[in-house]
């Protein structure tokens, strides 16, 4: 800015400027000053002139914070599964057996020694097996114990379903049999007039000893 002509002060009339207004900016001086980086700009910018990137969006490590406890429950629920799979087959297994067992004695041998000891036998089986997923598991390496994939009492429940199961099908069995003999009579006919009270009694004896099997189960061996 150019300084205007100076008077004495007593010489300046009375509609003299004080200042010298300065010029207004030229377009190109607006956008000169619109385009110089602030501090901030600057902030953006890498030493090579790129601007810096966050390697993932800010959200993205929230959402990953969240999603891995849903992950590792859902692990944890499918390995339950897996595991109260896997004792429910082996208790069937069992309970065939038996009952092929029970089967074979009273449908082929006709006779019903060793029976009421056989489905005692066979049921607290049962429930020693299904009781092993009442008790803590081993866990991974380097941490603790893992929760019982079964309670006690659903261990019960499930060990006694089974046992029943085994006298049902032996009086299936057994009434297959006498149908391929020749035999008219439907199912519960024919076992109520064959066994009377026979069968019933070892389904009561199935049930409290799969229910024993599985509260007081499974079997520890001392190291």
């Amino acid at each position: 800015m150019r300084p205007g002509p100076t008077l004495p002060v007593g010489d300046l009339p009375y509609d003299w400027p004080m200042t010298t207004p300065a010029p207004d900016p030229g377009p190109d001086e607006d956008a000169g000053a619109a385009s110089a980086p602030t501090p901030a700009t600057r902030d953006r910018a890498t030493a090579g002139g790129e601007r810096r990137l966050l390697a993932q969006a800010p959200g993205e490590r929230y959402r990953r914070d969240v999603q891995a406890p849903a992950a590792a429950g859902s692990s944890r629920t499918s390995g339950a599964t897996t595991g109260v799979r896997r004792l429910v087959l082996a208790a069937l297994a069992v309970a065939i057996v038996g009952a092929a067992v029970l089967t074979l004695i009273l449908g082929v041998l006709l006779s019903t020694a060793g029976t009421f000891a056989i489905s005692g036998i066979a049921s607290i089986a049962i429930g020693l097996i299904v009781a092993n997923g009442a008790i803590p598991g081993p866990g991974a390496a380097g941490a603790g114990p893992s929760a019982p994939i079964l309670t006690r009492d659903r261990a019960v429940r499930i060990a006694m379903g089974i046992g029943l199961g085994m006298i049902v099908l032996t009086a299936l069995g057994v009434w297959v049999l006498a149908r391929l003999e020749g035999g008219v009579m439907d199912p519960i006919s024919y076992v109520w007039t064959t066994f009377g009270f026979g069968l019933p009694a070892q389904a009561i004896i199935a049930l409290i000893g799969a229910a024993w099997g599985a509260a007081n189960g499974p079997v520890r061996w001392r190291q």
